[in-house]
């Protein structure tokens, strides 16, 4: 089983004013990924997340995608290449992922809205998962 990082509120990424899906794969532009990248290295007077290293440290070990630590996917397989580091490929239980969870709370007849503030991604994002159920 892949081990887990884990952060509280006090992460970068998981503060009110941000959007979570500026450190996932899609629809990101190059302004969102500058945007989470200054986020998570605490660019613009603000301070550095906490977890900066070891949310790097775990996206080295482990293949995830989108930024962690404050890198991209190119730039952590570079560091690897030259830190010599291998990664494991992320292994998570089975179905009890963010789609996993939505679909279960849509089931119960919880709101897109409820669901998306429970698993902090969009509106947009639970009905794409939802739909791909359909």
């Amino acid at each position: 089983m892949t081990p887990r990082l884990e952060t509280d509120d006090t992460a970068g990424c998981r503060q009110p004013h941000v959007n979570p899906e500026w450190w996932h794969d899609e629809a990101r532009t190059p302004q969102e990924i500058t945007r989470a990248k200054n986020i998570c290295k605490g660019v613009g007077g603000r301070p550095a997340c906490p977890f900066l290293d070891p949310c790097l440290d775990y996206a080295l070990r482990i293949t995830v995608s989108g930024i962690w630590g404050g890198e991209t996917e190119t730039e952590r397989r570079r560091m690897r290449r030259e830190r010599g580091i291998n990664a494991r490929p992320a292994y998570f239980h089975p179905g009890r992922n963010n789609a996993w969870v939505a679909r279960q709370m849509h089931s119960r007849g919880v709101s897109v809205r409820a669901i998306s503030e429970r698993l902090g991604i969009t509106d947009q994002a639970v009905r794409q998962i939802l739909a791909r159920v359909a």
